[in-house]
């Protein structure tokens, strides 16, 4: 996964933190426990990993944030 990956690899997922209305991951900005802002680092920090496709990404999202996948 690249850099330009990012949008698609969050088009994926609801914010996980179950605080907030919003629906796309990628809309959101929260700072809740386990909210927007720590799953987008997250997956900053996997792709900076250069390790990972997009799907390798997606997996561990679902993975480490319960799969709340759309």
């Amino acid at each position: 996964a690249t850099p330009a990956d990012r949008t698609e690899i969050l088009s994926h997922f609801r914010c996980p933190c179950g605080q907030c209305g919003t629906q796309e991951l990628k809309d959101c900005d929260c700072s809740h426990p386990r909210g927007a802002r720590e799953v987008k680092a997250f997956v900053d920090a996997k792709i900076a990993e250069g390790k990972y496709t997009v799907e390798g990404v997606v997996g561990e999202i679902e993975t480490k944030y319960a799969g709340r996948r759309f």
